[in-house]
């Protein structure tokens, strides 16, 4: 929030103020990272993607987001291969003396263009700027560190050693308020393009002596899903103090693409704090429709506490964001310099507190009995020590220093690093909208200039309004580029014995939108977010999900982790029910269907949906832009679906999703919309797939010719007990089924009444307990999954009838799938060719991002009720081999994909097509196909 704009975000003021009172652990204060003489380098670089919400785009570890002809930079909605970014980079530019006496001001940059020797007529030698460090991600992958991505994660946290094993949160050890995040640190070591040194104690480190660790979020909710947010902590890790240092953004827009960069209208909202752009005549020569809009919003200024100004207009003058604890104010106006401004920008009145929490919403922990000591069973608050995990987050590692000590600790919540109101902020200084390669990111004493506001404001070309030198605000029917600023202030080095100096921070947020409007409104709500110090709406955890093929079914079946979630944005577990999506994409756009009042896009629609039997049932009473999301119809929770709408040969994407109840009272009443799960599936360019864990892909298809599907063999046998009722064992996964597995079924009730069953694998000696004590009894409630089965129990409650205890005992066995060679003879018969006639391209073949542009995916067509093993040969209509496939599959898949590409590595004309197909000891079949424009 920016000198006192909060009344920008009208429409959102209710919303806002309750989401600055709820609180959230976080991390702790800015440490000395143990490589603090380690620096930057080329070697270490990586890419990540961000691909949480319907925002995807690659980034890098040197600080740039997007990339110029990149299949995913900046593409939105995700999976469309629609991008509408050239890049984007940080910028740091500083007044220095160098070893000559003269005043210079370096600028620290790291961008794919105008950076490189002789790029841009750039007379560098080599690449100067931002290069990242080594340890900040796992080394033997390419990837950057990915909170949802485990695999990424190094061994040890340079910063965080103590944290092994744990996201190295912003909110704290293992702490992912974000849907997901991002982070890596860089540093500017590697620019040795100036005769300036800023570390006296090391005289072999360059640039400016600065390192900068950045975080990337995202969030799932409708409100934010279509936002990405950046974080910058700028550290000063020399002995120079700066007077005079500015912190930037360097934007450059590609709405519709690749070559279609040269028409683009380039605005600044100075009352928003927004810079959007949008193309000038609405089309796009890489895809159908009218694009959409980009728009950066500046969210965080650095702040300076030392010029006896309240920057910011909160009523308190030169806070800082590393000040500690200090003292326990308790006497009127508990230092507040301006009470009107502080009741103004806070909402509230002033209070007594630790001089440290400066806008005094740091909570202690409740003394409930009052005797001056925290208790166990006694709620935190904020209270909850220096790795700002508390006894409510999932990888609470227990009590650590500063936790329920009643004193604020650097690292709790809403206090100093965490609470971005502690900051005297000073606010965007500059907005220069330009021609791109007007001025180019070597150039950079003509940036000082921007920055300082001493440019030619006629440079905007093409604008109809009149700029400033300062806010030159628009750019119409062209290629632009945007730099942003902040500043100057002072960025003092180490002193004495300290290891790092001050400590800044910057924040941006990319947003997305249909147009001005929605971009506008969406402004609002990132703001918001940016406001309550990233604490937002958190949804349940995801489940994971099985797929299970069929012939012309797939049946999904889950656990239940997500049932057990706790929202710390809403104080209690609200879980409410499972969606279903389905797409023939990997992206889920084909079910992103439902729109608001303005025609904008919301929700998916799910095609099967399972809530709570708790009577919250029905739309939800908050809408968005128009709209509510549907909770479900109480018809109670299950583990496990079957979808008999699919067609064989289709491969279909399934993403289970969990969605919490969302709140109707929240913020006086504004409410706040249930808040779904993310559902990740992610394709790179070379078309491979990685998955969450609750989403798959799967291909129906018939099974071998001749398969038998597993089954229980006989009777489900009552040896011993009373009980008048039955059960019934449902096969869910056949691929999991024993063959001459041999089971049982113990029932017991306890002193209470309260019935359970265990289930043991008798084919063991001794026997395997599979399931101890089950409690799901009632009518219709599904047993955990075992070896591919469930239970269900049918208590006979009658008057007449004797309910299961103590003693009852049940057997049964299974038999798994086979094959049965003289069926498979008969089965020969039904091999077939799918689609027949193949006509130019079929539904199910799937899109690589390389393809997205021609409007179609691999072709192919499947062979189908095959035997598992078998030779197929494919003939021309005049005898001419053109291709042989070795068919080995599974029992359970009958199915062969062929390319439609010839052995010689030719793609086959249209025409009629003869197939042979031998299976050894099983038969021949002998059939045409027919492959048409």
């Amino acid at each position: 929030m920016l000198n006192g704009k909060r009344s920008n975000a009208v429409v959102f003021l209710t919303f806002v103020v309750l989401l600055l009172t709820t609180h959230l652990s976080v991390s702790q204060e800015r440490e000395v990272p143990a490589d603090i003489e380690i620096t930057g380098e080329r070697r270490f670089r990586k890419m990540g993607i961000h691909n949480a919400n319907r925002v995807r785009t690659m980034f890098r570890n040197q600080g740039e987001v997007g990339e110029w002809k990149h299949p995913l930079s900046g593409e939105w909605p995700k999976g469309t291969g629609h991008t509408y970014l050239d890049g984007n980079a940080l910028l740091v530019a500083a007044a220095v003396m160098d070893v000559h006496g003269n005043r210079i001001h370096p600028l620290e940059a790291a961008y794919r263009e105008c950076m490189r020797p002789g790029d841009c007529h750039n007379p560098a030698e080599r690449d100067y700027g931002w290069e990242p460090l080594p340890g900040y991600a796992y080394p033997d992958q390419d990837y950057i560190a990915m909170s949802d991505q485990t695999d990424t994660w190094p061994v040890v946290w340079p910063d965080k050693p103590e944290w092994a094993g744990s996201w190295n949160g912003y909110f704290g050890r293992g702490i992912m308020n974000a849907d997901q995040e991002s982070y890596f640190v860089m540093d500017d070591d590697a620019d040795e393009g100036f005769d300036f040194y800023p570390d006296a104690t090391n005289p072999s480190r360059r640039g400016l002596g600065l390192r900068v660790a950045v975080r990337g979020f995202q969030w799932v909710h409708v409100l934010a899903q279509d936002v990405i947010f950046w974080h910058y902590e700028i550290t000063n890790v020399g002995t120079t103090d700066y007077d005079s240092v500015f912190f930037g953004m360097y934007f450059d827009t590609g709405i519709g693409g690749e070559g279609d960069s040269w028409d683009d209208d380039s605005y600044f909202d100075k009352r928003a704090d927004i810079t959007y752009v949008s193309d000038h005549d609405n089309k796009s020569v890489n895809w159908p429709g009218i694009p959409g809009l980009v728009g950066y919003a500046y969210l965080e200024s650095p702040g300076n506490p030392w010029d006896g100004i309240d920057n910011d207009d909160d009523g308190l003058i030169d806070e800082r964001r590393d000040s500690g604890p200090g003292v326990w104010l308790d006497t009127y106006p508990y230092g507040v310099d301006d009470v009107d401004n502080f009741r103004t920008f806070y909402g509230r009145e002033p209070k007594p507190h630790w001089s440290g929490d400066e806008n005094q919403n740091w909570d202690p922990y409740e003394d409930v009995d009052g005797d001056g000591v925290w208790d166990p069973d006694e709620p935190l608050n904020d209270d909850v020590g220096a790795d700002g995990a508390g006894p409510l987050d999932a990888d609470y590692p227990g009590p650590d220093e500063g936790e329920g000590d009643g004193i604020p600790t650097l690292g709790e919540p809403d206090f100093d690093k965490t609470d971005k109101d502690e900051s005297d902020q000073i606010g965007l200084t500059g907005v220069n909208v330009r021609r791109t390669h007007y001025t180019d990111l070597y150039e950079y004493e003509e940036i000082w200039d921007i920055f300082t506001c001493n440019f030619n404001s006629a440079s905007s070309e093409n604008c109809t309004s009149t700029p400033d030198n300062c806010f030159n605000d628009c750019t119409e029917n062209d290629d632009t580029s945007i730099y942003y600023a902040s500043g100057p202030f002072p960025l003092t080095g180490r002193k004495g014995g300290e290891l790092v100096g001050q400590t800044e921070r910057f924040s941006m947020a990319l947003i997305f939108g249909d147009d001005e409007a929605d971009i506008l409104r969406k402004k609002a709500t990132v703001q918001a977010i940016y406001n309550a110090n990233y604490n937002f709406s958190k949804p349940p955890d995801k489940p994971t999900v099985t797929a299970v093929p069929g012939n012309g079914t797939v049946t999904l079946y889950w656990d239940d982790r997500a049932e057990q979630s706790y929202d710390k944005f809403l104080q209690r577990q609200d879980f409410e029910g499972y969606m279903i999506y389905r797409s023939t994409e990997y992206a889920f756009n084909e079910t992103f269907i439902i729109t608001d009042s303005q025609g904008h896009k919301k929700f998916n629609k799910p095609l099967a949906q399972f809530d709570v039997k708790n009577g919250v049932e029905g739309f939800h009473s908050t809408d968005v832009d128009g709209i509510k999301f549907y909770l479900g119809d109480d018809t109670g929770l299950v583990h496990a679906w079957t979808d008999t709408t699919v067609q064989n040969g289709q491969t279909y994407y399934y993403a289970v999703v969990s969605y919490d109840q969302g709140d109707t009272l929240l913020g006086g009443g504004e409410g706040l919309a249930p808040t779904p799960c993310a559902a990740i599936v992610d394709k790179d360019v070379s078309g491979n797939l990685r998955f969450d864990v609750n989403t798959v892909a799967v291909t129906p298809n018939a099974p071998a010719a001749g398969y038998v599907p597993p089954a229980i063999e006989g009777d489900i046998v009552h040896l011993e007990g009373e009980g008048t009722g039955f059960i019934e064992v449902e096969i869910v996964d056949p691929r999991l089924v024993r063959d001459e597995g041999f089971y049982e079924i113990a029932f017991k009730d306890d002193d209470f009444q309260v019935l359970s069953y265990s289930v043991r694998d008798l084919t063991l000696s001794p026997a395997d307990t599979l399931i101890p004590d089950c409690r799901s009894v009632g009518p219709g409630e599904e047993g955990p999954l075992f070896h591919g089965m469930r239970i269900f129990v049918f208590n006979d409650t009658t008057s007449e009838g004797v309910p299961f205890g103590t003693g009852d005992l049940f057997q049964f066995r299974t038999k798994g799938a086979r094959i049965d060679q003289t069926q498979a003879k008969h089965d020969m018969d039904k091999i077939a060719v799918v689609p027949n006639p193949y006509v130019a391209a079929a539904s199910w073949e799937s899109y690589t991002l390389a393809s997205l542009n021609l409007g179609r995916g691999e072709r192919k067509v499947y062979f189908i009720h095959l035997p598992s093993r078998a030779t197929i040969r494919i003939y021309s209509i005049s005898g001419h081999l053109v291709d042989t496939i070795e068919h080995e599959g599974t029992m359970d898949d009958g199915s062969e994909p062929w390319d439609l590409v010839s052995q010689d590595g030719m793609d086959i004309a249209y025409g009629v097509y003869i197939y042979h197909v031998d299976a050894p000891g099983i038969g021949q079949k002998i059939g045409k196909f027919a492959v048409i424009k």
